[in-house]
């Protein structure tokens, strides 16, 4: 090998049992100094057997430029892409089936590739790390993302010109975090306890190290990833906030008073923020609290989101009209019911659909059901 340029030649060998925990189970011939190196290489008479790799090229990886296989055959050999051979660019050559026997790329390519694979920015999602369920376990983000919080970017695989968005345990990637080029301080390495089951390919990034220069936002860093050949994920279309969101987390300000560093936290369990700042919500009121979500216990009414005790009032008149939730207004009153505290009936229909009108001491009946219970009798 000379640098970026080397040869290789091999002839009348057995090769079996080689694994890897990511590129070529026998055979490597990728050096990540060198993207563009230039490779010559001769194998003749041999054979690859049971040879396996993580991800890329179960015997062999990294071919570029100039191969020559004369009579090589490939038994049994396995990866996610190219389960014997993983070539770059392009295999510039036709390899007879004959050489190749039970090979198996679990995710494409069960001998080797036609195309150099693409690794694709799917999107960015929020992290909950306080979720132990796969249905919360991420949050689709909004406009911008926030110091403090962690994302997962999720990422997808182009293999011969077809993308590959569903991932199994057979062909399992994860975390790629150790093959991003120079990775700044803001991608994390270690893998949580929840996403060591997640078979997409992955990285996770938390927002510590950001410089808004005076600015209300900053662009998503820049980055690549050395997976065999170098990809550029396209992040432009994501930007860091400074600052928090006005409703279900607070500012939090770190001990530098140099830099005013800040991150942005959610409320916890019985706290609420629907101006910035996290309180506390009167277990008098209200059955669960978090982020911007409350939810008054029955019986009790309010006209917008607060759980200032001043704003929330008990349904003295008609407790029973008052159903409770997490709403506001009309959406606080048991059916039929609307108004302050629920004590109107909707006698026009506008907010229930059917009209419905006052019966005893503030009661509201469906006014069609009246009226039929009238016919009936008649």
């Amino acid at each position: 090998m000379n640098g970026s340029q080397f040869s290789f030649e091999m002839s009348d060998s057995q090769i079996a049992n080689g694994s890897s925990i990511d590129f070529g189970g026998c055979l490597d011939f990728f050096i990540s100094q060198y993207s563009n190196q230039n490779t010559d290489i001769k194998i003749y008479n041999s054979t690859f057997k049971k040879c396996k790799s993580q991800y890329l090229g179960g015997a062999i990886s990294g071919i570029r430029d100039i191969i020559t296989l004369e009579n090589v055959n490939f038994i049994e050999c396995s990866s996610q892409i190219g389960g014997a051979i993983y070539s770059i660019p392009i295999i510039k050559f036709t390899l007879s089936d004959k050489y190749f026997s039970q090979n198996k790329g679990y995710l494409a390519a069960n001998n080797y590739n036609q195309k150099k694979i693409q690794l694709n920015m799917l999107d960015i999602l929020e992290f909950n790390q306080n979720s132990n369920n796969d249905t919360d376990l991420f949050q689709k983000t909004d406009e911008y993302l926030y110091p403090g919080l962690t994302y997962i970017l999720r990422l997808y695989i182009t293999v011969d010109g077809e993308d590959y968005y569903t991932f199994t345990n057979q062909n399992n990637f994860g975390n790629l975090y150790k093959y991003i080029f120079k990775p700044s301080n803001n991608f994390i390495s270690n893998t949580p306890q929840q996403l060591l089951s997640i078979n997409f390919p992955f990285l996770l990034w938390y927002a510590q190290d950001i410089s808004f220069n005076g600015k209300q936002t900053a662009q998503f860093e820049s980055f690549s990833i050395q997976f065999v050949s170098s990809f550029y994920l396209d992040t432009n279309q994501y930007k860091i906030y400074n600052g928090c969101k006005e409703q279900g987390m607070e500012k939090i300000y770190l001990n530098n008073q140099k830099n005013l560093q800040f991150i942005c936290k959610y409320c916890q369990q019985m706290k609420v923020s629907y101006h910035g700042v996290c309180q506390n919500c009167p277990t008098d009121y209200f059955l669960n609290c978090y982020g911007n979500y409350s939810e008054l216990k029955q019986f009790y009414w309010r006209s917008f989101y607060s759980v200032n005790p001043d704003d929330i009032f008990y349904c003295s008149n008609n407790p029973q009209s008052c159903s409770g939730g997490s709403g506001i207004g009309n959406q606080l009153c048991y059916e039929g019911h609307i108004g302050p505290q629920c004590l109107d009936c909707d006698i026009n229909g506008s907010y229930w659909g059917e009209r419905y009108s006052m019966v005893g001491f503030f009661q509201c009946s469906c006014l069609y059901l009246i009226i039929n219970i009238q016919k009936t009798k008649k």
